[in-house]
């Protein structure tokens, strides 16, 4: 049985994990509505710390103050529960990279959050900048994820595609007159 891997690990001293390809098309599948809910949440939180970052352009620190906080709060409550759903699933191996960049891609919009949340207690509009360079940061998380779940989907798209191969061979084969399993 052709079987999904992971790509090598960095220190060359592991071997690739494995997993049947419906494992791994499974897990891709239930994590299409977390990644929605991240998502969405995390360009509200971004339109949010825009107009955060606006209000302070215009010296309206009130309105700093009193939004930073329910900003942060509303993300935040969507990025935790997305975590926490996270928490409970059982990737098989082969995806446990993609996982973990996942997971860390939510922690950093997490910290982002805080951060907000932070500065509009405190009403310190400048801790704005940090916020854009978690923002920034996250980024790369989330590019890390993107190529690990695109390596996964690459490889049940090349399976799917030796398999339907396959399949069209046999079935050809058979008509012309031959055996199930040519020589």
């Amino acid at each position: 049985m052709v079987m999904v891997t992971s790509e090598t690990p960095a220190s060359g001293h592991e071997s690739p994990r494995q997993s049947r390809p419906r494992q791994v098309a499974d897990y891709l599948r239930g994590l299409r509505s977390i990644l929605a809910q991240t998502t969405q949440a995390r360009q509200s939180f971004i339109r949010g710390t825009g107009a955060l970052m606006e209000a302070v352009r215009r010296d309206e620190a009130d309105e700093f103050a009193k939004s930073a906080d329910g900003i942060a709060f509303e993300a935040n409550s969507t990025f935790r529960s997305v975590h926490e759903q996270l928490a409970g699933m059982d990737p098989p191996p082969a995806c446990e990279g993609c996982h973990e960049a996942v997971i860390a891609w939510v922690e950093m919009l997490m910290a982002s959050a805080d951060t907000v949340s932070d500065a509009g207690k405190a009403n310190q509009p400048s801790r704005l900048r940090e916020v854009q360079g978690m923002i920034a940061e996250s980024r790369v998380f989330s590019a890390r994820f993107k190529t690990q779940y695109d390596g996964l989907v690459g490889q049940l798209r090349a399976r799917s595609t030796t398999r339907d191969k396959n399949t069209r061979l046999i079935d050809k084969h058979k008509l012309s007159g031959g055996s199930a399993h040519p020589s």
